[in-house]
């Protein structure tokens, strides 16, 4: 496409499009084609730009790149947050006769009787009864949740980093 700006616009855009300088557009023309004069090359493909700020070392360099289109979390990255388990628990009093809890997951359960100096320990598999045996003291049954499985959640992906963005033509003029 040849150029049918006149010498004195020319000149005036060479001037106001120095080399190192930035033409930005919505068309992929080459400015070298538009305005006649220059070499032109495409500039930050894919990037956003950012200001520079010589305060902050992520951007105090003209043309430095840094940042992933994509990102998977590591734990460090997660936000702070709690699992709550709720297992079923039970007290019983003096008199009680023998009795049963049952568990739906696989866990370690504890019979602990008031002034039993070894308390026993059973294992129960999902759907499976507990029986406690016959105690005549107060006792509780505990859960060790240190083998509990509360489920995983989440796949592991990449998220995605992308802010809201338009995409235009960026021309840089080198020479």
């Amino acid at each position: 496409m040849a150029t049918l700006l006149r010498k004195e616009q020319t000149e005036l855009l060479e001037i106001e499009y120095p080399i190192g300088c930035l033409y930005i557009s919505t068309v992929s023309t080459d400015p070298a084609d538009l305005f006649g004069f220059g070499t032109w090359s495409l500039f930050g493909s894919g990037r956003i730009m950012v200001g520079i700020d010589s305060g902050d070392t992520d951007f105090d360099t003209a043309e430095e790149t840094r940042g992933t289109k994509t990102h998977t979390l590591v734990e460090a990255e997660i936000p702070a947050h709690l699992h709550t388990v709720n297992p079923p628990s039970t007290t019983s009093g003096n008199n009680s006769a023998t009795h049963t809890h049952t568990y739906t997951r696989y866990s370690t359960v504890t019979h602990n009787k008031s002034g039993s100096a070894q308390p026993a320990c059973w294992t129960g598999n999902p759907g499976s009864s507990v029986n406690s045996g016959n105690a005549s003291q107060d006792h509780t049954h505990t859960v060790d949740i240190a083998e509990f499985d509360s489920g995983n959640a989440g796949s592991g992906g990449a998220h995605n980093n992308l802010q809201p963005y338009v995409v235009v033509c960026v021309w840089k003029r080198t020479a």
